[in-house]
């Protein structure tokens, strides 16, 4: 390669050098003789350390080689050749510590604090559980599904789990009041992600667009603020109804 032929002949001229310092010495070279070639040497020192320090790459944390784009000897190019559509020679990949990319509600979003404990388990281990620390949150709410993703650090235990893996997090929030209602009585508009129930009002059935927190097994949490304690939900036949349809309530 270039950057080895280039060492051979530093090497080369130091050698010449060191003897043409000697002959300095004992008058048997001039003074201009010698500036040449140390002219020489520090210009050809000064190219195999720019080469060294652009052919030498350095990753900034310790992880494992998932793609190489070039072989031995190719000329990068510059042309794109990951996925995400940029350039690189290869992809380094940290697996220890993980990160580990959790989505939750947006009511939670004030008890999530850099620092808190969380723990992940995996399916691939039974009985295994590890721990971590939520190490950011993302400043912004996610408009479509009323969430925010929250980072957590995890140290991997004896490299253990891998990029990748579904995991499932826990973490201690404490307790908080919830609206709950039968999953039966959430309808889907066709076609969208939109959510929809009925409640009855003065015998007119009332069309209701909701967000949907958590599910508790056949009941979801209610987490828009239109649906209130005391309203008249619709629970039987709500598949059937449209907007200010008259119904009546059977007790």
């Amino acid at each position: 390669t270039q950057l080895y032929q280039l060492r051979v002949q530093l090497s080369s001229l130091q050698k010449d050098l060191s003897r043409l310092d000697t002959l300095l010495r004992t008058g048997s070279a001039t003074e201009q003789q010698y500036d040449q070639m140390k002219t020489q040497y520090d210009v050809l020192k000064t190219n195999v350390d720019f080469m060294e320090e652009n052919t030498l790459l350095r990753a900034p944390f310790t992880g494992v080689i998932t793609g190489k784009y070039f072989e031995n000897g190719e000329m990068y190019s510059g042309t794109p050749t990951t996925q995400s559509g940029r350039s690189a020679i290869v992809t380094i990949m940290q697996v220890n510590p993980l990160k580990v990319n959790v989505s939750v509600s947006e009511q939670y979003y004030p008890l999530i604090v850099n620092g808190m404990k969380a723990y992940v388990t995996s399916d691939v281990y039974s009985g295994e559980v590890f721990a971590g620390r939520v190490f950011r949150k993302a400043p912004t709410v996610n408009p479509m599904t009323r969430s925010f993703i929250s980072e957590i650090e995890l140290p991997n235990r004896n490299d253990m789990l891998k990029p990748g893996m579904f995991v499932r997090v826990s973490m201690d929030m404490g307790e908080v009041a919830t609206f709950v209602v039968p999953a039966a009585s959430v309808l889907l508009q066709e076609g969208t992600n939109t959510r929809y129930v009925f409640i009855e009002e003065d015998g007119i059935a009332k069309r209701l667009e909701v967000q949907l927190g958590k599910r508790f097994d056949d009941q979801l949490e209610i987490i828009s603020d239109n649906l209130r304690e005391g309203d008249h939900l619709v629970t039987e036949g709500q598949s059937k109804l449209m907007n200010n349809d008259g119904i009546e309530i059977v007790m």
